[in-house]
């Protein structure tokens, strides 16, 4: 780990010199990771911004995999809705152009796939939490100080608060229906209250990124016809799965 550690600080290091030298020629994340962080704290050495970075990068990588392998899968599984992300796609991303916060902010139709992988495919399928106060559940108390976990695909497909929760159904997210507007915990796939995941607009734009890239650019089709979930701890992901693909 040690020797990993060093390993990347000799690369980051001259980057890091770079950026902090010529701020001015750089407009990207990295550039703005180094520009709060020296905003934050002046004396902020490099080792400290490449543990910054490493864990920006890294932190969420295997749950947020995970969710992005379900979204091309249920992509595929459902052709009506691909259909629609593909035309969004056509419509609001010109081949080459930059994919930013202006360009993802277009793609509602991926927005909303996102959202649905969250409440069907959650990769943290768990949440814990201490309780402060005796609290009261059906006909149990749990006592104050005792560790409760959530299963958040159960809580996900509550008959009350979704419609069809079963149903593969990302339309479920639009302006018109808001389904997860009913209750302010109704999705916790990145947590909630106090600890919501602070990666979670990024993983989700990280998820966008590969989808509307993918589709663009290929003819996908699934080949594993039905994938079962393969349970870690803390982050599942489905099983291998097999695609066949072709340029447009």
């Amino acid at each position: 780990r040690d020797r990993a550690k060093a390993r990347m600080l000799a690369i980051l290091q001259p980057i890091i010199q770079e950026r902090k030298q010529h701020a001015d020629r750089y407009d990207d994340i990295f550039q703005d990771i180094i520009n709060k962080a020296l905003e934050i704290y002046a004396d902020f050495d490099d080792e400290m911004i490449m543990n910054l970075l490493i864990a920006l990068m890294w932190a969420g990588h295997e749950t947020t995999t995970g969710q992005g392998a379900w979204s091309v899968i249920h992509l595929l599984q459902n052709p009506e809705y691909l259909e629609l992300v593909r035309a969004e796609i056509d419509a609001q991303l010109t081949p080459g152009q930059l994919f930013d916060h202006r360009a993802f902010a277009k793609l509602e139709h991926i927005q909303w796939l996102t959202k649905e992988i969250e409440r069907v495919r959650p990769s943290a399928d768990t949440a814990m939490r201490v309780v402060d106060e005796p609290l009261e559940v059906g006909d149990y108390t749990i006592p104050a100080g005792w560790m409760v976990q959530v299963a958040t695909e159960v809580s996900h497909k509550l008959p009350e608060l979704w419609r069809n929760p079963e149903r593969f159904d990302p339309l479920r997210f639009s302006p018109e229906r808001a389904e997860d507007k009913q209750h302010r915990f109704s999705m916790i796939g990145f947590g909630g209250g106090m600890h919501k995941c602070t990666g979670m607009n990024f993983a989700n734009m990280e998820i966008s990124v590969i989808v509307a890239l993918l589709f663009q650019q290929f003819d996908v089709e699934l080949i594993t016809p039905n994938p079962q979930i393969e349970r870690g701890l803390g982050a599942n992901k489905p099983t291998e799965t097999w695609l066949r693909y072709k340029r447009r």
